[in-house]
């Protein structure tokens, strides 16, 4: 659709006829999105081919969690409140670490990539006074670059073990060193960077 005066395509779709399959990496979209929730703006959060999502909620809490992991503004210019926990200095350096070892590609789903990230899940729960899976997750889109889908699988692990729950896989002996490399590497980078 062609609106006057304006030479820009405008399109408009649903969730479902919007399809990363007929958008590629060249694209700068820019998407409304109206009433959808946190799992429907995770989706397109990993389209390449938007730029910008202007986001219109039927329900604020909703969509908080992805509000807030993007620190998102109103369209009259308030910042939002951000609510997420911050995460550790050890907390970043293992996710890190593991988005450099695993294919992130496939995130998680292959099975030695799943019982590193069981690992690393394992040794933060066990030595982190706390370990919030929205703010990891969040670390892992904005700051590590990971798709939505991959880095919820990472915080489904999470809010498995802080609900009591178990999961098999993943190293349940040495914990202890991962956490100890980690916490070097963090005393190293902030003698390095006084």
């Amino acid at each position: 659709v062609m609106v006057e005066p304006f030479p820009v395509p405008l399109t408009i779709q649903t969730k479902s006829s919007y399809s990363k399959n007929k958008y590629f990496s060249g694209n700068h979209d820019l998407v409304l999105a109206f009433g959808m929730d946190k799992e429907d703006l995770e989706v397109l959060d990993d389209y390449d081919g938007i730029e910008y999502i202007v986001a219109i909620p039927w329900l604020k809490d909703k969509t908080a969690p992805w509000i807030e992991r993007w620190n998102v503004r109103e369209i009259t210019g308030k910042q939002y409140d951000k609510n997420v926990s911050e995460i550790s200095d050890i907390v970043k350096v293992a996710m890190t670490e593991l988005s450099s070892v695993i294919n992130r590609s496939t995130g998680i789903s292959h099975p030695s990539d799943n019982n590193r990230a069981k690992t690393y899940i394992r040794a933060l729960y066990k030595y982190e006074p706390e370990l919030d899976a929205e703010a990891v997750v969040s670390y892992l889109v904005t700051g590590l670059g990971w798709t939505s889908s991959h880095a919820n699988d990472v915080g489904k692990l999470i809010t498995t073990l802080n609900e009591g729950r178990y999961f098999r896989g993943g190293e349940k002996t040495g914990l202890q060193d991962y956490y100890k490399r980690w916490k070097e590497k963090v005393k190293s980078a902030k003698n390095n960077h006084p």
